[in-house]
Formats: structure tokens, C-alpha cells, sequence
């Protein structure tokens, strides 16, 4: 086992395994994403990792705030709602949500709203890069807590 920095997790979990789950399961990497959403805005936001009244904050300012995903801040109430929390809680998506494979135009002012898995991955690496490059000019530094215990299959 080896422990891992912030940045090593973005770049080894967050881009590189979610993206290559989404070409064998995409419905999957959906709820990895939106967890990883969430992720994002609490290193931005810099408050506790379990607070229970935190990830709608977290989640929305990660969409308001970085590149790649801030093309959706005129739905982030209905991601947060109905994909985060549909996802994670219900295995779900909520009725405002419509989840597809591949890549296609998404139209953000038409309900459902219709996302698809190639350009919403594309978006969240976007954003995990801005994080990264954050990380990395001093502009967020990741808390001690933030090594975390990640088995390799190597």
C-alpha cells in the first residue's frame, strides 16, 4: 500500500480511473464523477471532509468556480439534486436527468436535461486540471489528511 498526495489522487483516480470505467461502464463512472464533483469543491473551499451540511456548497461551488464544469452553473441546483444526490443515494438519476453514452450536443435549457458521458467526463478533467495546477502554484494546499491509503493492483 502507498500513500498518496491530493494532487496523486486527482490525477491516478479521479481522471485516470474514472476514465477508463466510463468506456466499460459509463452509468458508473456518472456516480464517480458527481462524487468527484464534490471532492473538487471541498479542496477549493478548504472546509472539513465530513461536515454533514456541506456538500451542496461544495458540489455548487465546484461547478460555479472551475473551468470544464462551470458551463453548468445555470443547472446546478438540478445537477446537485437530481444527479449527485439521485445517484448516490438512489442509484438513480432524479426525473430533471437524462444519462447517455458517448458523445453528443447537450442542451442544458431543455428538461430532462440530456448528459452524456464523454463530454461530461471532459468537463470534470478540466476541472480536475484547474485543481491540479492550483495544487501546484500553492493557491489551494491540501490539507495532511488528504494522504490517503490507495491499493495498487500492480
Amino acid at each position: 500500500m502507498a500513500t498518496t498526495s491530493a494532487k496523486e489522487y486527482i490525477q491516478n483516480v479521479l481522471i485516470a480511473e474514472i476514465g477508463s470505467l466510463r468506456k466499460s461502464h459509463p452509468y458508473f463512472a456518472f456516480f464517480l464523477i458527481a462524487a468527484g464533483i464534490e471532492f473538487l469543491g471541498k479542496l477549493i473551499l478548504k472546509i472539513p471532509w465530513h461536515d454533514k451540511h456541506n456538500p451542496p456548497y461544495a458540489f455548487k461551488t465546484a461547478i460555479n468556480k472551475l473551468p470544464g464544469l462551470n458551463k453548468y452553473v445555470s443547472i446546478d441546483n438540478i445537477l446537485y439534486k437530481d444527479l449527485r444526490c439521485g445517484l448516490l443515494h438512489a442509484n438513480l438519476p432524479g426525473k430533471e436527468i437524462l444519462l447517455g453514452n458517448g458523445t453528443s450536443v447537450e442542451c442544458l435549457n431543455e428538461r430532462p436535461i440530456q448528459l452524456f458521458i464523454e463530454n461530461f467526463y471532459k468537463n470534470f478533467v478540466d476541472a480536475c486540471n484547474s485543481v491540479i495546477e492550483k495544487i501546484d502554484n500553492g493557491d489551494i494546499k491540501p490539507p495532511n489528511f488528504m494522504n490517503i491509503q490507495i491499493q495498487s493492483n500492480k
